[in-house]
């Protein structure tokens, strides 16, 4: 992380391309808004997923470092414990959204 809060941007393979952590989240946030409907559990999980990935590709600790207080700031738990948690949401409402259309 720069001492200005940027980190490497992800989605780019070029070095030198940096981003700020808030960016990434909020665009993580947009992505995630299309598709989910009005079901928090679905856009959560869409969040956090994507979260996570951008941080798996991030080589530099203080990077993925940056993106994590960033999401938590934001109200997003990337760990592997928030990650199942979100997964295990998201699989209850579609067990219970199933059951509705039966």
């Amino acid at each position: 992380m720069t001492p200005d809060g940027f980190i490497a941007n992800p989605r780019q393979s070029q070095p030198g391309c940096l981003i700020k952590p808030r960016r990434l989240v909020e665009m993580a946030e947009e992505r995630a808004g299309t598709g989910c409907g009005l079901h928090y559990e679905l856009y959560h999980f869409e969040v956090v997923t994507q979260l996570r990935r951008w941080h798996d590709m991030l080589g530099d600790p203080a990077d993925r470092d940056g993106l994590l207080a960033e999401a938590e700031r934001r109200g997003y738990s990337c760990d592997d414990a928030g990650l199942q948690a979100a997964r295990e949401e998201r699989e209850a409402l579609l067990d219970e959204l199933r059951e509705e259309m039966v």
